[in-house]
C-alpha cells in the first residue's frame, strides 16, 4: 500500500508540474494577447483622435471662411 501511495504521489507531483507549466504557458499567451490588444487599441484611439482633429480643423476653416465673407460684405457696405 505504501508503494502504491508513493507511486500515486509521484504521479500527482508530475501532473501538478505539467499543469503548472501549462498555466505558465497560458499566462504568457494571455499576456501577449493583452499586449497586442492594448497596442491595437492605442492605434485605434490615435487614429480616431487624428480623424476628429482633422474634422475640427476643417470645420474651423469653414466657419472662418463664412465669418470672413460676412466681414467683407459688411465692410464693403460702409
Amino acid at each position: 500500500m505504501a508503494k502504491n501511495l508513493r507511486h500515486l504521489c509521484k504521479a500527482l507531483k508530475k501532473q501538478l508540474k505539467e499543469a503548472f507549466d501549462l498555466a505558465k504557458d497560458m499566462s504568457f499567451r494571455v499576456y501577449n494577447l493583452l499586449c497586442q490588444f492594448a497596442s491595437k487599441l492605442a492605434d485605434l484611439i490615435s487614429s480616431f483622435y487624428e480623424y476628429i482633429c482633422d474634422k475640427v480643423k476643417r470645420f474651423y476653416k469653414w466657419i472662418t471662411g463664412i465669418v470672413q465673407k460676412f466681414k467683407a460684405k459688411f465692410c464693403h457696405a460702409d
